[in-house]
């Protein structure tokens, strides 16, 4: 980020940050998608995550009962997991959010904040019939300007040793537009495009090509990671290894 605000053309450019992996945990019958991507809006680094979790109806009760459970499991941000927020906000959002598709009720989702971070989210269920639903959940978060470790914004992220409206000045959405407003996919677009390759075919090889042309590649047993099927770009690891 100072190389950034200082014009430089040394170091790595943003596209660094866009990462996708899906995790195939046969012994769970679960499917993880993991997709993030960046921004430099007004000199601030912002990121949006989208994970996308699969699983079977039978395990519905289950999974709400283990994040329920374990805290540490739930991946909205360090203060669901450590406090000081509920720790079952997202046990409970799901569980919500199931009992309204089997009620058949309507349900638009909405842009959530949490009151410690800089950070957007939208938590929505997405029936796939017999094949299971998936979770799915969208962050979009502010990490500040870069330029000094104290910065509030920053700190917001790794610490819960936070007091809303002191630290906390952002409307609901505010990060979500502003990131959406110049991001060149948008989130609707994106979220198509991840549920299509969340029901990518996968063979347990070392690498291979998909029939959506996409290589896949075979990491310690169990990550599966997605790269165009044009040239390979540097990674942000390549770049660190490379330097």
């Amino acid at each position: 980020m100072k190389q950034h605000c200082c014009g430089t053309d040394i170091g790595f450019p943003v596209e660094a940050f866009q990462h996708l992996g899906v995790e195939h945990d046969q012994a769970q019958q679960k499917i993880t998608l993991l997709s993030v991507d960046a921004q430099i809006i007004s000199n601030e680094l912002l990121m949006r995550y989208q994970t996308w979790i699969l699983l079977p109806w039978s395990r519905r009760h289950n999974y709400i009962d283990e994040l329920a459970k374990n805290s540490l499991s739930n991946n909205i941000c360090i203060h669901t997991r450590l406090g000081p927020l509920n720790r079952n906000l997202e046990s409970d959002l799901i569980r919500s959010r199931l009992d309204q598709l089997e009620a058949r009720e309507k349900c638009r989702t909405q842009t959530l904040q949490c009151p410690y971070c800089w950070m957007d989210y939208v938590l929505d269920i997405v029936d796939f019939g017999e094949r299971g639903f998936a979770v799915l959940i969208t962050r979009w978060t502010n990490l500040g300007s870069g330029l000094d470790p104290a910065d509030v914004k920053w700190q917001s992220h790794i610490t819960i040793r936070m007091a809303r409206g002191v630290h906390h000045p952002h409307y609901p959405g505010d990060i979500r537009t502003c990131f959406e407003d110049q991001a060149e996919v948008l989130v609707e677009e994106l979220t198509a495009n991840n549920k299509l390759k969340l029901f990518s075919r996968r063979q347990n090889r070392l690498v291979c090509r998909g029939s959506d042309g996409l290589v896949w590649k075979w990491d310690r047993g169990q990550w599966w990671y997605l790269a165009p099927s044009g040239p390979p770009e540097m990674s942000f690891w390549s770049f660190l290894m490379s330097s």
